[in-house]
């Protein structure tokens, strides 16, 4: 299992949207400092690297590397820390659960992320889990499906880090605004992906009307 495996019980584990958050207000430096080490799931490590490539975000992925590189974050790989008697038992959890693709995420699936952090919180014993996912927040499937798992959202994360009112006030109003400029990147992204496909085609169907005669 190696020997990382038996440290993570030790770790809080953390999903992809409060990590993204700890970097759009910019307070990693105070993560690493109350809890020294945080745990992430492999699928989680997936999503959070695809931020690379992203013109205005690509830090998000930049400092989990570095941090990760440091030593700061523990990463659970399916294939290296779970013992093969499990693997069964963890993929079929992750199946009963509603999704289709295993461990690996391949082709992805949304909500992924949190679920399998749950599942290995509960196979590793991990104190509590990072989520602001509303599926483990009272009433979602998660947090019926974990019931004792404690759960720990974007507010809870930031009292336990920052202890001062009005810098509280001050990070919450920056992630808010930062997050509104990401999801106004991410429907400009998605109405140029859009245009570009709708584009295509019309390429597309212009070539095949000029390789096949123009009939109408």
């Amino acid at each position: 299992m190696g020997v990382e495996a038996t440290t993570f019980s030790s770790y809080p584990i953390c999903d992809t949207d409060v990590w993204v958050k700890l970097c759009l207000g910019d307070i990693l430096k105070e993560l690493f400092s109350v809890h020294k080490k945080i745990v992430v799931s492999d699928v989680v490590e997936s999503e959070i690297l695809k931020w690379r490539n992203n013109p205005l975000f690509s830090n998000i992925a930049a400092e989990f590397e570095k941090y990760k590189q440091s030593g700061y974050i523990l990463v659970i790989y399916h294939d290296l820390h779970i013992e093969d008697d499990d693997k069964r038992l963890l993929e079929r959890t992750l199946f009963d659960l509603g999704f289709r693709s295993d461990f690996a995420n391949k082709p992805p699936e949304s909500d992924k992320g949190e679920f399998v952090s749950a599942i290995y919180a509960n196979h590793f014993g991990i104190p509590f889990m990072k989520s602001d996912d509303h599926s483990f927040q009272e009433g979602g499937m998660g947090r019926n499906e974990f019931p004792n798992l404690i759960i720990k959202n974007w507010n809870d994360t930031l009292r336990d880090l920052i202890k001062d009112d009005p810098q509280r006030i001050a990070i919450t109003a920056k992630v808010e605004k930062e997050s509104k400029q990401m999801n106004r990147q991410k429907k400009q992204y998605n109405l140029q992906r859009k245009q570009d496909e709708e584009k295509a085609l019309e390429m597309k169907l212009e070539q095949l009307l000029e390789k096949y005669g123009r009939k109408y």
